[in-house]
């Protein structure tokens, strides 16, 4: 199982649901509505806050790689 798979099999039902949404949202390229920032020191890694949750993905060559979904903490950016 791959991390995000397991990040997911660990939020509560209610997050992941919603959760899910913003990463079809971010697949497809739509950020309208999201907390979406470019995070600084890289080149092309970008987050998209959403309450406590933290969407870290890559936008590499035209193509979306999600690197992690995380909740919020001090260890967050450490990837």
């Amino acid at each position: 199982m791959d991390k995000l798979a397991k990040a997911l099999a660990k939020m509560p039902d209610k997050d992941c649901i919603k959760i899910n949404k913003v990463i079809i949202s971010i697949k497809n390229k739509d950020y309208s509505g999201l907390d979406f920032k470019k995070l600084s020191g890289y080149n092309d890694i970008y987050r998209v806050r959403w309450g406590d949750w933290r969407i870290i993905f890559s936008l590499a060559n035209d193509d979306t790689v999600i690197l992690t979904v995380e909740k919020r903490s001090d260890n967050t950016y450490n990837f």
